[in-house]
């Protein structure tokens, strides 16, 4: 499980398992991609021990993490997703709504950018990770095989875009470390 760390003067949240970026332009803190992967790594534990909400919860908290992710890296290829930004930055948080929304745009610009049916292959993921959390979650109503199921076209998409959002990764650490000489784990890793 996770612990809650101090967020520090300049928005930072730390702790030993945990990093998190202060995103400036939503003016919340985004997990890192590095974050991420330790997240699936517990989901796949906790599926391993047939802890099926628990697994089916960070299942989900990692596709939203990266509709979140993707819709701040490419926000300038979209008047929608600029606005989807500029509603989160005055509400203070994003809700299921403005994801489904994100995640649809998202689907049509990356096949446009990125070709080979990514952004489909994105959009399935959100969509495998939203069955999970509505109907393992709130319901309890998945048998392990589709959660295996969802779970692998996940992790697969994760795995396959996981460049593209440690781009935004390194980005804000570079502000932060500009802005602070703070210097990060995850930064540290890549030099």
């Amino acid at each position: 499980m996770w612990e809650y760390s101090q967020i520090t003067d300049y928005g930072k949240i730390r702790d030993s398992t945990v990093l998190t970026i202060y995103y400036p332009i939503q003016e919340l803190p985004r997990l890192t991609t590095q974050t991420l992967r330790k997240i699936l790594e517990e989901a796949d534990e906790l599926l391993k021990r047939k802890e099926y909400i628990q697994a089916c919860e960070k299942y989900y908290k990692v596709m939203e993490e990266v509709i979140k992710k993707l819709t701040e890296l490419y926000k300038e290829k979209s008047r929608l997703l600029t606005n989807f930004i500029n509603y989160v930055r005055k509400r203070g948080n994003w809700n299921t709504f403005i994801l489904q929304r994100a995640a649809e745009e998202l689907r049509r610009i990356l096949n446009e950018e990125l070709g080979g049916g990514i952004g489909d292959k994105i959009y399935e993921a959100w969509e495998a990770a939203l069955r999970l959390h509505r109907d393992c979650f709130h319901e309890q109503i998945l048998g392990d095989t589709v959660i295996k199921e969802k779970r692998d076209i996940i992790t697969e998409t994760f795995n396959l875009i996981a460049r593209e959002l440690e781009k935004l990764d390194i980005h804000y650490i570079k502000l932060e470390e500009d802005s602070t000489g703070f210097e990060t784990p995850l930064n540290s890793a890549h030099t």
